[in-house]
């Protein structure tokens, strides 16, 4: 994985933990296919995928993850839990973290549930 994509997504799971969520997984393969982080908080279990925009201009959630980068969530949840039958009872769901710049100040954090 490339650096930078790395520091975006160590940003996301600082800010998640912050938020109560313990990270139990980080680039979760399932063929080619990937979540970026997996977490838990009470009976929740987080599917993550995080994406970085350089400008609020920029930042369009509903065209920056795709159907068909959903549908691959879904493909990598399934054998997640599939893996760990400890989370079966848990309720599954799809968020995004979206990490925007901003040149003058520190990068923004919008966490958007339900995707």
């Amino acid at each position: 994985m490339r650096s930078k994509g790395r520091h975006y997504e160590t940003l996301a799971k600082d800010y998640l933990e912050s938020e109560g969520y313990e990270v139990v997984g980080r680039n979760y393969y399932f063929g080619h296919k990937e979540i970026d982080l997996i977490c838990v908080k009470e009976k929740v279990l987080l599917f993550v995928e995080v994406k970085y925009r350089k400008h609020r201009e920029d930042f369009d959630a509903f065209k920056a993850i795709g159907r068909m980068k959903i549908e691959s969530m879904r493909e990598c949840a399934g054998d997640f839990l599939l893996r760990h039958e400890e989370y079966k009872d848990y309720y599954g769901r799809f968020d995004a973290v979206f990490i925007i710049g901003h040149e003058k100040k520190e990068d923004e954090i919008v966490h958007i549930e339900n995707i």
